[in-house]
């Protein structure tokens, strides 16, 4: 198992457990059994599965998807400041990859549905 040095900042916590995808040898395990906030983690997991989604072809990029004023973060991203209310599918997952748009991601999560991200 690999060992992590981390002097970080004071109050900084993180939990980390690693598998060998191909093994499913346990690779790194950091307070594992620690439960913390996921932060902006889940997006990481909703990219993936809208991807997995196009692969399977139940997605579609070019799709245009509709944003709902109760779906609306401000401060988050950019979307919020922006005056079209229609994007692609791509281009609301290129705001949740480069900006963290907690906007879009309410929007795509509406889309895939929150079920169905692991």
């Amino acid at each position: 198992m690999s060992e992590l040095k981390f002097d970080g900042l004071p109050g900084v916590r993180f939990s980390a457990l690693a598998f060998d995808v191909d093994s499913g040898e346990r690779v790194f395990a950091h307070n594992e059994n620690d439960e913390l906030d996921t932060a902006s983690m889940g997006k990481v997991f909703l990219l993936h599965t809208a991807l997995q989604m196009y692969k399977d072809g139940t997605l579609d990029l070019e799709e245009r998807l509709h944003r709902r004023p109760s779906e609306r973060v401000d401060e988050s991203g950019i979307w919020y400041l922006m005056e079209q209310d229609d994007l692609s599918i791509f281009d609301v997952a290129l705001l949740i990859g480069a900006f963290s748009d907690n906007f879009a991601t309410n929007v795509l999560i509406r889309r895939v549905g929150l079920e169905n991200v692991a």
